[in-house]
């Protein structure tokens, strides 16, 4: 081994508590261990796992596995201590016992003679230590050491980093490491004629998953016609002149679910996909109109999936006067992905409400992973309270943490906590292609207030996203 210490926070250069690699500690060769098994705990090793299930949405589909957690590991040494006399001895002891005993976070930071770059051990509580003390008078001690540890150790953070149009997608490259990455991301926005009110997140792998942003010209539509818009997204949408109440107006694609990754748990052979609309209504059509959403099986074999809103679909709202943009939520389809499943088509159907006559048109579509994704509240209007993304117009950097808490700061200014998203954590799995997508709007998606505002194109963002990639403890490289 090379370097053992106690740092702050995973870093390529993280601010140092203690060096156990040093004139006055060293490890003793041969006797680190990596355990997954907590000596310390009173409720057993970290080899157990606890298992919750609940009941799937349906009548006969049994049960799915909520999670798997794993308690603490511990890493194990013998430290030898040396010191110019019995006195100076005792303080280095002291030292080293403050920091095993101590409860406040901090990594263990640990690079093998090897391995090129170090690995972070989260410390997870005091740890015990037990001196030999029989070389004393000559200013020598051996220590047997162990330190809890958490059961995910992390890597160096890095940064990937591009300028994304919104919505769009920004590639994050391979994915290091055998647990899903810990995922913190900021953008820089432009000065606006007015806030970003909401915002959504997903990350997923691999990069040609059939997740992301899909144009109007890149659909299947029934009783729409692409026509240019310049203010639409990529320049087209699919829209009709004036729809006719009761015909039904839908937007459809075709997956192959086998390309996407299991949900990060990884329990069940189904994904939740989640499916979104960018559409422009009149006024007048909104009252009564309702958006339905379907998947129909490979060849037109077996059930046609439905989403939560069926058999009647989810009415839009009442909306402003005149022509306005808007996001929906379409709703949620479980589908197969294990290989060989088959291609699924994916209908989202508009069916305008009783004496429907203007425009509708939609200019994209976009597919999530329901259980890897965190945005603003929907369905609700942004009045007082409403935890807005952006809460003024003004160029600034907002930021999401991995656990989606949120934070903001004016350009080149101090950053503070912000309102953040709520959802599923920002987690990465690991491997090639990994994507991050943004979602941002002007309003809120199905807003049901009776006056919203027209939720237009947002601006092009720079991005960093900040990857910590992470590995099991038997499986660190």
């Amino acid at each position: 081994m090379s370097e053992l210490r106690i740092v702050q926070a995973p870093s390529a250069a993280p601010v140092l508590i203690l060096d156990l690699w040093s004139a006055i500690y060293a490890p003793v060769a041969g006797t680190m261990v990596i355990s997954t098994d907590d000596p310390l705990s009173q409720t057993g090793g970290a080899g157990q796992m606890a298992l919750s299930e609940s009941e799937l949405d349906g009548r006969y589909e049994g049960y799915r596995t909520d999670y798997e957690k794993r308690t603490n590991g511990s890493i194990q040494w013998t430290c030898l201590v040396q010191a110019a006399t019995p006195i100076l001895l005792e303080q280095a002891l002291a030292v080293l016992a403050e920091q095993v005993e101590s409860n406040a976070p901090a990594f263990l930071e640990w690079q093998p003679l090897q391995q090129a770059t170090p690995l972070f051990f989260e410390r997870r509580g005091p740890g015990s230590w037990k001196p030999n003390l029989t070389q004393r008078e000559q200013g020598v001690a051996t220590v047997d050491v162990v330190l809890p540890v958490a059961p995910a150790v992390q890597g160096i953070p890095y940064v990937v980093a591009g300028a994304v149009s919104l919505p769009g997608v920004l590639a994050l490259g391979v994915t290091p490491g055998t647990l899903t990455a810990l995922l913190d991301v900021e953008f820089d926005v432009p000065a606006l004629s007015e806030p970003l009110v909401w915002g959504m997140l997903a990350a997923w792998a691999p990069g040609g998953a059939p997740f992301g942003v899909y144009p109007a010209s890149a659909l299947t539509l029934t009783n729409l016609a692409v026509t240019a818009d310049a203010a639409a997204y990529g320049g087209f949408d699919a829209r009709v002149a004036s729809a006719v109440a009761g015909t039904p107006y839908s937007i459809a694609i075709t997956i192959d679910p086998s390309l996407m990754v299991l949900d990060p748990a990884g329990f069940e052979c189904d994904v939740l996909l989640e499916v979104w609309l960018h559409a422009a209504y009149d006024s007048s059509l909104l009252p009564g109109t309702l958006l339905s959403l379907t998947a129909t099986p490979p060849g037109d074999l077996g059930a046609t999936r439905v989403s939560e809103d069926l058999p009647t679909g989810k009415a839009l709202g009442s909306g402003a006067p005149g022509d306005i943009w808007w996001t929906s939520r379409a709703g949620v389809i479980r589908l197969p992905a294990e290989p060989g499943a088959g291609t699924w088509t994916i209908i989202a159907t508009i069916l305008p409400g009783p004496g429907s006559s203007a425009l509708l048109a939609v200019d994209w579509m976009a597919l999530v992973p329901a259980r890897q994704r965190a945005c603003s509240p929907t369905g609700v209007s942004p009045s007082g309270g409403y935890p807005q993304l952006l809460t003024t117009g003004a160029a600034q950097t907002k930021g999401i943490a991995r656990d989606l808490s949120g934070s903001v700061a004016a350009t080149g200014g101090v950053r503070h906590s912000d309102t953040g998203l709520g959802g599923a954590p920002l987690r990465l799995t690991p491997g090639a292609g990994g994507m991050l997508g943004i979602w941002t709007g002007f309003a809120v998606p199905d807003d049901p207030s009776t006056v919203v505002p027209s939720d237009v194109l947002a601006p092009s963002v720079n991005v960093r996203a900040t990857v910590t990639p992470r590995y099991g403890l038997l499986s660190v490289p």
